[in-house]
């Protein structure tokens, strides 16, 4: 098929997807090759940002060998680490986020109709946001949205023995003052009623909005900073006004709150979101998202919805594949 140059924000490399789903244009590596180089850049970019204490094994934010069959998916990239981060490194992430509109259109609507196609088999599915819908936290999460408008954000949770987290970041807005917060929370204690991410967020904020007692927590970290009316993303080059700080240097797993930096480097690395992708059998990954299956065709910009509204861990793998692929073209251009 025929092979056209492709501008990106300045980079020339090969590649287009045309019309009827089919992926053309690039030289095809190997998937594994093309999640590792993603990985890469996962940690390149935590750098350029100021990540001082992240390190990203997986694009999902899993430990996919402790869940995934390889008999089932023997091409799956496994890795035996799951990602670890910071509180303040999530805080930098997030607030580097919400500078871009793509990731603002998806994460920030409770709910979306996805269509999709299979050959000539029309899909379709309604997918709901877990920072806005949860069967544990639902009583805290609209506790939350009584006194802040979520902007958007990404939640994340790991709770495979021995290893427990529970993370969200979330751009909030004060209801009472008018305010916008970039708000990190990340517990390392097991999930219960009355203790989990959503409660220690609104109470750091209600400390922080001057309607609260100041909070104390027992494990992770908690950091939330006031965002800029205008260019937030101007945080990171400048340094941070920290409105509210527990244990922003502890080190925990950020399960798929990791799924913000995926998001990124799809926006930093393919310009037109419309493009059609198929799935392939080495990007499915259990648990979470809508059960994708292989030679399921979407819309990138469906892909990235699925992967931070309901988590998709095969969205993630897809994301990871197409860009890193694009990352290895690029590398080895003449």
């Amino acid at each position: 098929m025929e092979q056209i140059l492709i501008n990106d924000n300045g980079t020339q490399f090969i590649g287009k997807l045309n019309n009827n789903f089919d992926e053309v244009g690039l030289y095809n590596y190997p998937d594994n090759d093309c999640r590792t180089r993603f990985i890469q850049e996962m940690n390149t970019k935590a750098q350029l940002l100021g990540m001082t204490g992240t390190t990203f094994y997986d694009p999902a934010g899993n430990q996919p060998a402790t869940f995934a069959d390889p008999t089932q998916y023997p091409d799956l990239w496994l890795s035996e680490n799951p990602n670890v981060m910071t509180a303040m490194d999530a805080l930098r992430l997030l607030i580097y986020a919400s500078g871009i509109q793509h990731i603002n259109d998806a994460w920030n609507i409770p709910s979306y109709t996805l269509n999709y196609k299979n050959g000539t088999t029309s899909k379709t599915a309604t997918i709901t946001s877990t920072v806005f819908y949860s069967s544990t936290y639902q009583n805290s999460i609209n506790a939350l949205l009584a006194s802040y408008d979520i902007l958007g954000g990404k939640t994340g949770s790991y709770n495979i023995s021995p290893i427990y987290t529970n993370t969200l970041v979330i751009v909030a807005k004060s209801k009472s003052t008018g305010k916008v917060y970039a708000c990190v929370s990340f517990n390392t204690a097991a999930a219960t009623a009355s203790n989990n991410k959503f409660i220690d967020i609104k109470k750091a904020l209600d400390y922080i909005d001057a309607s609260g007692a100041a909070p104390s927590f027992s494990q992770g970290g908690c950091v939330i900073a006031e965002m800029p009316t205008l260019t937030p993303s101007l945080y990171n080059r400048y340094g941070f006004e920290l409105d509210y700080d527990y244990g922003k240097t502890v080190e925990v797993y950020p399960a798929s709150v990791s799924k913000v930096m995926t998001a990124i480097l799809l926006c930093d690395n393919i310009l037109d979101l419309n493009q059609v992708v198929k799935v392939k059998e080495t990007d499915r990954q259990p648990p979470t998202g809508t059960n994708f299956v292989a030679g399921d065709a979407l819309r990138l910009r469906d892909v990235l919805q699925c992967m931070l509204m309901e988590s998709s861990n095969t969205s993630a793998q897809v994301i990871a594949r197409i860009v890193g692929n694009i990352l290895l073209n690029r590398d080895n251009a003449i």
